[in-house]
């Protein structure tokens, strides 16, 4: 990844840490950062380019993009040329999710982490201590779902026969793209607080490489109704 594409990546946490997410269940009751408040984090920011459409569930996004300085085009197209994008999401008006992905990019199939071994972890610091390879995040994705914020992160795999994608449990030897997802509040042992995984899905690499933002949207769209039954039910353990 170039410079370009860095600043992308930096500038993603930064606004997170200065914009609230309102709740995503409960966006009416909940508080949560203007469209205002977010472009006014990029006002003064050089080489991004705005584009704001409205979704086909009616929510409004507005993706930023980080720009080729020589001003080229994606094809025959009026897209520019990016290199990184922080997309983000808008209901009732107040922000409910955001992402920071790539643009322009390259495949490597070096990176992919074997899917089986993943599936058998159960905390973030056992992801994080994967090595040969080190999983490489492709995106990353934060969003608060019935007062749960979560944090989600994408990145390559091969083989597994990971249930929601396969249910066949036949051995997969085209690359996927695995979303793994945890929440500072939801862990096993409070003196060690090791957030664990509360969810894990794979999507086929080439069709999560089409739109990386609107495909973590997704995953975490249905992360958020199955918490949300599971809330209902009184059946998902928030440390007690």
């Amino acid at each position: 990844m170039n410079s370009t594409g860095m600043q992308g990546w930096k500038d993603y946490k930064s606004l997170m840490n200065q914009v609230k997410l309102a709740d995503y269940n409960f966006t009416k009751e909940s508080k949560g950062a203007s469209m205002e408040d977010v472009d006014k984090f990029f006002k003064n920011k050089k080489g991004v380019k705005r584009k704001e459409v409205t979704t086909y569930d009616g929510l409004k996004q507005v993706n930023y993009w980080y720009v080729d300085k020589s001003g080229k085009k994606i094809g025959g197209s009026d897209t520019p040329v990016f290199y990184a994008e922080i997309l983000t999401k808008y209901k009732d008006g107040k922000l409910i999710y955001a992402s920071v992905e790539p643009g322009s990019y390259s495949y490597s199939n070096k990176n992919a982490v074997n899917l089986d071994k993943v599936e058998e972890l159960d905390d973030l610091s056992m992801f994080s201590n994967l090595k040969d390879p080190k999983p490489v995040p492709y995106s990353v994705a934060q969003m608060e779902i019935s007062s749960v914020p979560v944090t989600s992160v994408s990145f390559v795999t091969k083989g597994g026969n990971h249930k929601d994608t396969n249910p066949e449990k036949e051995q997969v030897d085209m690359p996927q793209l695995a979303y793994l997802t945890v929440s500072p509040q939801l862990y096993h042992d409070k003196e060690h607080p090791d957030p664990h995984i509360i969810g894990l899905v794979a999507l086929p690499y080439l069709n999560a490489s089409r739109d990386f933002g609107n495909a973590h949207y997704s995953v975490l769209n249905n992360l958020s109704k199955e918490m949300k039954e599971k809330l209902a039910s009184r059946s998902l353990d928030l440390n007690k």
